[in-house]
């Protein structure tokens, strides 16, 4: 999409490509509100102040917007962009093996179990292994540590779909 095109976008339209970004009515919001934008990186710039302005609820929010690593895409509250973007990023965990994504589907409980929330990984470009590595390495963590981890992997996210938004 052009930086034209994002802002002649209706509102509509508009909150639902941000919401392909970052699952959370704050961030949507602070973003639609910043339209139009000058340039790519005004986009960018504001895209970084609404992360900035994320409550803990926002995030809790982002998180549920997207699919447990290993899980079909679509299962979370994302939109088809999304769920899309999702599959593209763990194409490694969804062409793993039975065992793989059996051992990935059991650690996911006990993380959210743990934690009291999805596991989230930037997954682009990682085997099913490195997510399985990563999700064991991580459930090692205390809570603020691996929720410091887990903010750090959803800007990752955000970041990336918003390259994908407006490449």
């Amino acid at each position: 999409m052009t930086l034209e095109a994002l802002n002649a976008l209706n509102e509509q339209a508009a909150r639902d490509a941000f919401t392909a970004c970052c699952g959370t009515p704050r961030w949507v919001a602070h973003m639609l509100r910043a339209r139009p934008f000058a340039s790519r990186e005004a986009f960018l710039r504001e895209a970084d102040d609404a992360w900035r302005e994320l409550t803990l609820d926002d995030l809790g929010a982002a998180i549920a917007n997207h699919s447990r690593i290993g899980e079909a895409p679509g299962a979370a509250a994302g939109s088809a962009v999304s769920a899309g973007w999702s599959r593209t990023e763990q194409s490694g965990a969804l062409e793993a093996t039975d065992a793989v994504r059996a051992a990935l589907a059991h650690l996911n409980v006990d993380y959210e179990l743990r934690f009291g929330h999805r596991f989230i990984l930037c997954a682009t470009g990682k085997s099913a292994s490195e997510m399985l590595s990563a999700l064991r390495t991580r459930l090692t963590n205390d809570s603020l540590t691996e929720f410091e981890n887990t903010a750090r992997e959803l800007r990752a996210i955000t970041t990336m779909r918003l390259h994908k938004l407006l490449p």
